[in-house]
């Protein structure tokens, strides 16, 4: 069973995230801020990760760029979740190393298909 973190600060938000992937078959990780995130990405070692930008402590970018300089979680799968809808922003974010970008309110299918396009495509993460 592949295992997801969702690392939001938005309680709502993330709850809503982690029972919509439960139902879809995943074992589910979450963290309410950046830090804690971290520590779970590297106690867990989940498939993929879903990262809100906007945090307190640690955002979003802080923590894709923290793992990226860590060998083993360079390839890790990593999608921002945010509200930052501007060209500027999801090109900050791939440029630090996501494989993708989604704008809030997302949906179940947004999400769904990230999680297939990186489970399906060569070299994907085991």
């Amino acid at each position: 069973m592949r295992t997801l973190l969702i690392i939001e600060d938005n309680t709502d938000i993330r709850e809503g995230t982690v029972e919509l992937l439960e139902l879809a078959g995943f074992r589910v990780l979450s963290a309410p801020e950046g830090n804690t995130g971290l520590e779970l990405i590297h106690k867990c070692k989940p498939d993929l990760v879903f990262c809100d930008v906007l945090m307190p402590g640690l955002s979003g970018y802080d923590v894709l760029t923290s793992i990226r300089r860590t060998v083993e979680f360079q390839d890790l799968p990593f999608y921002f979740i945010s509200a930052l809808a501007e060209p500027i922003d999801e090109r900050r974010g791939l440029e630090l190393g996501a494989m993708g970008y989604l704008k809030k309110p997302y949906t179940e299918d947004d999400l769904l298909n990230s999680i297939n396009r990186e489970f399906s495509s060569p070299g994907q993460h085991t």
